[in-house]
């Protein structure tokens, strides 16, 4: 009896929530499968070899001609390498015939389990259920029902409302009413779902917390543009309508979701809740005050569109000085961009209150180094992935460029933590402040902020590498690694870059430490927003 390929899944216990899927069944009919004992089954299962939706799949997800998906477990040697992200394995081994690394497994998990894991980052808090509390499910629960139930008396209420204006008309039977309310809450709907939707950035938010206001204000103006842009355009009020309050709500969730780690910050004597009280009366007050005059405005029929940017201008300066007057003690990405780049200049870490007020907070000032990237997103082939796992073993993380992209990837093993990568966040900064002393085209590090400081010593490097030594032999060692440095990379040769940069952030990185805790950052605090890609070593 014929029958088609089956495939199987199972669960994987190396990775939380990792769904391993095997390959495909050998075909067996319905009384052989209820014969066999189950450990035979299981030994038979593992025999098979992929079927052509799972090489088509896997043709389709292919990026370079160096990574190919093998069909035989025949070829190449053994596995050289194991890479796990949400909901993906992926094994790589050398092909024994063109020296290239075939990707021996690529498990996907199923399309329900994908929705499951979907649903799970946006409705769960990161690490559920260990970082909350044993209440916090049933506390949720109670919390979903209460607004489904008030969304649903919210249609009828809006309903009323709209009738009692003369919105609609009155005549029993028309539907005025119920369509009128129906466009008023899918308006408010569409709001919901971005609210709904922004639960995917959780764990961002807390590494991004300035980034995220910033773009969350932005954001305010923008849904407030287009709500003014339906007076011009009556006829498309509900497509209008819905974006502005998608990107409204988006603002208020990164508002309400970054307002309490600012608080914490301002609370010194265990007053978290007075601080949160007080914030939130004056934020009424001014609220309160900003309405009065927008009546004023409106009846001395100020011009729409002057008056509307100029209180819009208003408004982005407020709110990128508020962000200017919070402080944070820890590291994240734009912060340790620029401490690691005063330092490398001039030696020394800047304090807190310098680095808070400076720090880039442009989304693409941080594009030119990805922490926890793919075996496929960083290596061109084999060679390059096994001079990396030296690295890998030793450290907990590896750095590599591509010369082509101008990008700095570091890639991290299973199991890394917060100091192993913040010490290789600074390494892949030590690189690029070693491409822009070499002078090469495109070589700037796109790290500095504006408004940081642009003094540079002569001496660069090699004078923070010549504390512990006498200053003209750094100085000559730093020569000699930027001739090095130059060479190398005119040839192309990623590998003895990296070496150079290991061995210039080797020396550098106790002295930042050093300095770092001296002027105040809490170092076992930082949060640097890593992809969720490790690697596992073989």
């Amino acid at each position: 009896m014929a029958c088609s390929p089956r495939r199987r899944t199972g669960t994987g216990l190396q990775h939380p929530g990792l769904l391993l899927l095997a390959q495909a069944e050998p075909c067996i009919s319905r009384q052989q499968l209820h014969a066999q004992p189950l450990l035979k089954l299981i030994s038979m299962l593992q025999i098979g070899v992929p079927g052509p939706w799972q090489q088509w799949r896997s043709s389709r997800q292919r990026k370079s001609k160096h990574y190919r998906q093998s069909s035989s477990s025949s070829r190449g040697g053994g596995v050289l390498a194991e890479e796990v992200s949400l909901g993906r394995l992926r094994r790589y081994r050398v092909d024994a015939e063109d020296r290239n690394l075939l990707v021996i497994e690529d498990s996907q998990v199923r399309k329900r389990d994908k929705m499951g894991r979907f649903l799970g980052r946006i409705l769960l808090p990161q690490g559920y259920p260990h970082t909350v509390a044993p209440n916090y499910l049933q506390y949720t629960r109670m919390r979903g029902l209460q607004y489904f139930f008030g969304g649903a008396i919210g249609v009828f209420s809006t309903r009323s409302l709209l009738s009692a204006l003369g919105v609609t008309g009155r005549s029993k039977g028309s539907g005025g009413e119920a369509a009128a309310a129906i466009n008023w809450v899918l308006k408010d709907g569409a709001g919901r779902l971005g609210k709904f939707l922004f639960g995917r950035w959780g764990q961002q938010l807390d590494c991004e917390l300035k980034q995220f206001r910033l773009a969350g204000s932005g954001l305010m103006e923008v849904g407030a543009a287009m709500e003014l842009s339906t007076i011009a355009l009556p006829h498309a009020f509900l497509p209008l309508s819905c974006i502005a309050n998608l990107a409204k709500n988006l603002a208020g969730v990164a508002a309400s979701s970054t307002r309490a780690p600012i608080h914490r910050t301002l609370a010194l004597q265990n007053n978290l809740a007075d601080v949160t009280a007080k914030s939130e009366s004056v934020a009424n007050l001014a609220d309160i005050a900003g309405t009065f005059l927008g009546i004023a405005l409106c009846r001395m029929n100020a011009p729409l569109v002057p008056t509307f940017c100029i209180l819009s201008a208003g408004y982005l300066y407020a709110s990128r000085q508020e962000i200017n007057a919070v402080v944070f003690s820890y590291l994240n990405r734009a912060r340790l961009a620029y401490s690691a780049g005063v330092f490398l200049r001039t030696g020394t870490v800047p304090g807190v209150l310098e680095c808070n007020k400076r720090e880039p907070l442009l989304p693409w000032s941080q594009a030119r180094i990805s922490l926890g990237c793919s075996v496929e997103e960083a290596f061109a082939g084999p060679q390059e992935l096994a001079a990396a796992q030296i690295s890998l073993r030793k450290n907990g993380f590896a750095v590599w460029y591509r010369p082509e992209q101008s990008r700095v990837l570091v890639i991290l093993r299973q199991g890394v933590d917060q100091q192993q990568i913040l010490q290789g966040a600074f390494s892949a900064h030590v690189f690029l402040h070693m491409l822009k002393e070499t002078d090469q085209p495109g070589m700037n590090d796109g790290q500095r902020s504006s408004s940081a400081p642009t003094q540079q010593p002569q001496s660069g490097l090699a004078h923070l590498m010549g504390r512990n030594r006498r200053a003209v032999n750094a100085e000559a060692q730093m020569q000699r690694q930027r001739a090095a440095l130059k060479e190398v990379t005119a040839a192309g040769d990623p590998t003895s870059m990296v070496q150079l940069a290991y061995a210039a952030a080797e020396d550098l990185y106790p002295k930042f430490l050093r300095q770092a805790e001296q002027q105040g950052w809490q170092l076992e605090a930082t949060m640097l927003n890593t992809k969720d890609v490790r690697l596992c070593m073989a």
